[in-house]
């Protein structure tokens, strides 16, 4: 079965410039050229972001139906066993995608070599979750199965 593609003219959404959306459309404007910058000190700061890109990583993995734990990870992370084991490695690239985009957003646009680059990491040496073209777009429908 091929997929077949059907092309859909793109409309920008011209709001009016009473309505709440403007005002949200300039807020976040605003915040996007204001600095970073807070109480809490650069080391801690920086070691619970990674924190979260973990949780957020093992998070993501369980939504397709990786049951590895926190604790199972983390440990994994710490002796650097099972780094072979296929739902460690979807974490662990999931966790790479984040650095990814936290290495090259300010200095890149997000564009098709972007995203291309992006699903080479995600699906790196995964052979169950992975792709058989990395970074490229599917050839094929899939089928979601065991549901």
């Amino acid at each position: 079965m091929n997929a077949t593609f059907k092309h859909f003219d793109l409309k920008i959404f011209n709001p009016d410039f009473g309505s709440n959306l403007t005002d949200l459309i300039i807020d976040l404007d605003y915040l996007r050229k204001k600095l970073l910058e807070g109480t809490t000190h650069p080391q801690i700061f920086f070691q619970l972001k990674h924190i979260f890109h973990m949780l957020e990583s093992i998070g993501s993995a369980r939504i397709e139906g990786n049951h590895t734990t926190i604790a199972e990870y983390i440990e994994t992370k710490l002796d650097q066993s099972n780094i072979e084991n296929e739902n460690i490695l979807e974490i662990l690239n999931s966790e790479n995608a984040m650095q990814f985009i936290d290495d090259n957003i300010s200095k890149t646009s997000i564009n098709r070599a972007f995203v291309t680059d992006l699903h080479k990491i995600v699906v790196n040496n995964l052979t169950r979750e992975g792709s058989k073209n990395p970074g490229e777009y599917r050839k094929a429908n899939i089928h979601v199965i065991g549901y």
